[in-house]
């Protein structure tokens, strides 16, 4: 009998433990696939333009897939051939055309990649 309770108490504190483990794990996990949040994902470009405004930069990049994706900027000294690294965000919609920019890292400068955009644009 003391057996069977010790047993029985044993499984009871494993099954708790792992039950416990999973709901402290959950929150992490259901973050990342709640719609809710969206996705977060990295989009490399090249800056082909850069318009001049009275107050900010319009900067005007292109990606491998040859989409345009345009951010201001008033800090940065972007130039053309510049390397983008734009963090975007997917809106909680499949129609990749209306992502945001949420952040822009300067990643070099690429002369050959610059030059093949600027023949996709002609």
């Amino acid at each position: 009998m003391k057996k069977e309770i010790r047993a029985i108490i044993i499984a009871t504190v494993i099954t708790l433990s792992i039950i416990i483990g999973c709901a402290q794990a959950m929150p992490a996990g259901a973050e990342a696939a709640n719609p809710e949040f969206g996705e977060f994902y990295p989009k490399l470009t090249v800056v082909f333009e850069i318009e001049n405004q009275s107050e900010y930069r319009i900067v005007r990049c292109m990606d491998t897939s040859q989409n345009i994706w345009e951010f201001y900027d008033d800090e940065f000294e972007w130039e053309t051939g510049d390397i983008a690294n734009l963090l975007m965000w997917n809106c909680n919609s499949q129609n990749p055309y209306d992502d945001e920019i949420i952040e822009v890292y300067w990643e070099g400068y690429d002369l050959t990649f610059y030059s093949q955009i600027m023949e996709w644009r002609r």
